[in-house]
């Protein structure tokens, strides 16, 4: 059901501006916006969600090296933000400048490589560009991590995926047995004991 509109006329034009206008509250769109201008504000709002980190630190950069002590704290106070939250952003982003920085990669990404020389920085940047390295991924090649060992599950899952075709567990011995004989894998070789009739001649001094 449609509700009727009771919003005041005046009210009416107040909330329908000529371009879309930002607020804190919300946005406000005039009555026909192009779809032009509709996909380039979707794309605008996706990079600054992805920048948010990056301007925050070059923000506070900037503050700290522009206005005094107490100027630049003070402004600090006012974000509302979490006092190590802030520091993080800034720290990153003075040890990994902008002209450094290689778009498509996370703040995250930068932040790994944040303690590295210029040049170990951008070596590495690119890996994680060239081969999508995930976070964790950038961290192993750079501390040299040793891949995973399989855990315990893993291998019981990887077995029965070679015998079975599945990695659902048989459910009673008799069926694991039942599958075996199905592949009919070969038996194994008898060996003889090159040392028989030793064994048999020590048994009768015995």
């Amino acid at each position: 059901m449609t509700l009727p509109d009771t919003t005041e006329p005046a009210k009416q034009n107040q909330l329908a501006p000529t371009i879309e206008q930002h607020e804190p509250m919300g946005m406000l769109f005039p009555s026909k916006l192009p779809y032009e201008r509709f996909v380039a504000l979707c794309c605008n709002l996706k990079g600054i969600g992805k920048a948010l980190q990056w301007w925050w630190g070059d923000l506070l950069n900037y503050g700290h090296t522009h206005y005094s002590e107490d100027e630049y704290t003070g402004a600090i106070e006012v974000t509302g933000r979490e006092y190590q939250t802030l520091m993080n952003w800034q720290s990153v982003a003075k040890r990994v400048p902008y002209g450094r920085r290689v778009e498509g990669l996370s703040w995250s990404i930068h932040a790994e490589v944040a303690a590295l020389s210029a040049e170990e920085q951008t070596d590495y940047l690119q890996q994680a560009k060239e081969y999508s390295l995930s976070v964790t991924e950038l961290r192993a090649v750079i501390h040299g991590t040793p891949e995973p060992k399989p855990s315990a599950r893993e291998t019981i899952d990887d077995v029965n995926l070679a015998l079975f075709g599945t990695t659902m567990e048989p459910k009673t011995a008799e069926e694991t047995l039942e599958k075996i004989r199905e592949l009919s894998l070969p038996k194994p070789k008898s060996v003889e004991c090159p040392y028989t009739g030793d064994c048999e001649r020590l048994k009768g001094e015995e």
